[in-house]
């Protein structure tokens, strides 16, 4: 006996119709940050990383070991070509009174869009100078300085 008139039969889903559906986001960029600070800025760019939810396989901060300008740079190529893995390199630096500032600055222009991942993509390559140092950004970012200050 059926209740509630009679019952519909399924036909037999076919293999197309039990497939995976492709996913509609294209996947995040792989991203290394290169930092002349041990703590500050790997500390700040991590929670940055975090707060909006990127998985950390997608970006990489790591400490430069040096403090000139053009060394970072340097050491953010040699990082970068250890795997060429990623599709955008940073290089994060103060201004302070480096011998080395302009040449950095020059470096990265060079390596911006020269280098090729391991996907044969074209890398971006950028220098990301804080003037005079990030300490000062960050605090002109969370508080309301006043105060005059010179840059050079």
């Amino acid at each position: 006996m059926q209740l509630g008139g009679s019952v519909a039969r399924r036909s037999p889903r076919s293999a197309r119709d039990l497939r995976r559906k492709r996913g509609q986001r294209p996947p995040y960029d792989r991203v290394l940050i290169v930092c002349e600070g041990k703590k500050t800025e790997p500390q700040y760019l991590e929670e940055i990383r975090k707060i909006n939810r990127v998985p950390p396989v997608h970006v990489r901060v790591v400490h430069a070991g040096r403090t000139q300008p053009r060394q970072i740079v340097d050491d953010a190529e040699a990082l970068f070509n250890e795997s060429r893995e990623y599709e955008h390199v940073y290089a994060v630096f103060d201004r302070d009174d480096h011998a080395t500032y302009h040449n950095a600055l020059t470096r990265a222009e060079q390596l911006d869009n020269t280098l090729r991942n391991d996907e044969k993509k074209l890398v971006r390559f950028f220098a990301v100078p804080s003037v005079p140092c990030f300490e000062l950004w960050l605090l002109l970012h969370f508080e309301n300085v006043l105060a005059f200050f010179f840059a050079q």
